[in-house]
Formats: structure tokens, sequence, C-alpha cells
């Protein structure tokens, strides 16, 4: 074989090999989406995207908020003004949840560094993993405030704060008439959609309508072929009482479909502690369906 017939046999081989890797890849990529056990459902025909919580299509959405009781003030006021900053907002981006200012200025200190402050945080485990990441940055600039964090539900974090064992309560949902009553003033620091999630057995079904999603949560609904799918009863998942995701979503069904309240929701539902632990149950259990922080769920895609 001369020069030429070899360098044309390697070129050829080299071409296959970066074929075959490629087909490779692809086939993958393909496995990767496959491999994902659950589906987020259309509300009311639309898809539950970023974009459509901030142009306010998507229907099931919701504050992230932090509570104080009355107008903040030192080191509370200081450490709220940084979430809010860019520097905030883009810990809130991070952490797959959206913004409320995503052209924040940038943070400037308001307290004395030559004095010690103590900050305690309770509530919501949605928005935990924001303030876990605004404590390690904001205590990084101010070494000299030690930040106390406990997730603990929604509704304890507000408790907390009205009756002063916390300086902040974190909520992931609007403050409640008896707690603003009490005292209590919210600053939003983000956004979020809750997201309907079915096991991937749930099939003839990409779309629910606010009124089905009331009537599968008060057991009017308890097989899938009532709303056009398969042949089986309805596993139905969501949150502990505490949560401001199970607050926020009972609320939202509440004002917008007649006759559900909190009240409402079927002894049947199966409760869970936290967004993954919900999540973890829906990509393993056939037929089931769950919500949770749509952040959690994409991420999870």
């Amino acid at each position: 074989m001369d020069d030429k017939t070899m360098k044309i046999a390697a070129v050829a081989a080299i071409a296959i090999i970066a074929i075959a890797g490629v087909a490779v890849f692809m086939m993958n990529s393909d496995d990767g989406k496959d491999d994902a056990k659950f589906e987020i459902m259309n509300v009311e025909g639309v898809d539950a995207t970023v974009d459509n919580v901030i142009n306010g299509s998507y229907t099931l959405q919701r504050g992230l908020i932090l509570a104080t009781k009355g107008t903040a003030s030192g080191a509370v006021a200081d450490l709220i003004s940084y979430v809010l900053s860019a520097e905030g907002q883009a810990i809130v981006e991070d952490n797959d949840y959206i913004a409320v200012d995503s052209s924040a200025p940038a943070y400037k200190s308001t307290i004395d560094d030559k004095t010690s402050y103590s900050i305690t945080i309770q509530g919501s485990t949605t928005v935990n993993p924001i303030m876990m990441a605004v404590e390690e940055e904001y205590e990084k600039i101010h070494p000299n405030v030690r930040i106390s964090i406990t997730a603990n539900g929604s509704g304890t974090g507000a408790a907390a704060a009205i009756d002063g064992t916390a300086d902040i309560g974190m909520l992931s949902r609007d403050l409640k008439t008896s707690e603003t009553d009490a005292g209590l003033v919210p600053t939003v620091i983000g956004k979020d959609g809750i997201a309907i999630i079915v096991n991937k057995s749930v099939t003839g079904i990409d779309n629910l309508t606010l009124a089905q999603i009331a009537k599968i949560y008060d057991g009017t609904y308890t097989n899938w072929n009532q709303l056009g799918g398969v042949d089986h009863a309805i596993d139905v998942c969501g949150r502990e009482s505490s949560s401001g995701t199970r607050g926020a979503f009972e609320e939202l069904l509440s004002g917008k479909v007649a006759g559900f309240s909190s009240s409402s929701v079927t002894d049947k539902m199966v409760e869970f502690a936290s967004n993954n632990a919900l999540l973890t149950h829906i990509e393993t259990t056939d037929y089931s369906i769950g919500y949770v922080s749509l952040g959690i769920a994409l991420e999870a895609l």
C-alpha cells in the first residue's frame, strides 16, 4: 500500500470513529431525556416555564418572601437589602428561581463593621437554599455578623417572626391576613411557579385545568380515566401542613376554583416533608401526581 492510499485509509478510519462517537453521544443524550421518570403538566393550556411565570400567563405562581415584625432595621434591614441587591438577586437566580429585579444595583453596606450582630431566620424549606447561600456570601463581607437559619416551614417561620424567636421569617407563600394583622411586613425577594408533576406512567393527559386539579385534590377524581387517561387509581401526593408550597398551592386554587379550600383536601393525600422527598416519590411511584417548586422540577428534568 503506497503512502497516498495509507493516508486515505487513515482519514476514512478517523471519519468512521468520529461518526460513531457522534452517534453514541446522541444516543446517550436521548437516553438522558428518557431517564426522566416524571413530566410537568401544562396548566390551563400554558407551559410551566420561567418566561410564563414572569409574564403572568402561568397561573400557579407565588412570591418568595422574607417577613419581619414591623419594618426591618439595623443588620436585619441591611441583610434584606443585600438579598435585593445585584449580588443577592444573582443568588436567587442561581437557585433556579426568578429575580424580582434583574437590574438591581450593587450592594452597599449600611452597618458598622466594628459592631457584632446576630440574625436568626426560620421558615420555608423552599427559600432556605437561597438564604443559606446569602449567609455564606454576606458573612464574607461582614465577618462580625452571625446568621442562624432553620428550615421548618413557612407557617413556623411566620409564627417565629411574630413571637420574636426569629428576626426574619422565610415564606414561600403570601402572608395570611392574621399574620399581617400581627404585624408582619413582607419583602418579596423572588418568584416561583408551582409545577404539577406526574409519573411517566400517567399517559393520555398533558394538560390539566385548575378545576380538574382541585377535583383531584379534593378526592372527586380518583381514577386517571376520569380525566381521559389510563384506567388506574390516582396516587395523590402533596406537602405537609406547614409547607409554604402547600399553602401557596391551596391558596391559589381556593382563589380560582369555587368551592375549593384547604379543608377540601382529601385525607388520602400522601404528605411529604420537602420538595425533594415528594419529587423522589413521583419519580418512583406509578400513577402518582404532586406539586413542587418549578425550579426544582426543571432542575430535575
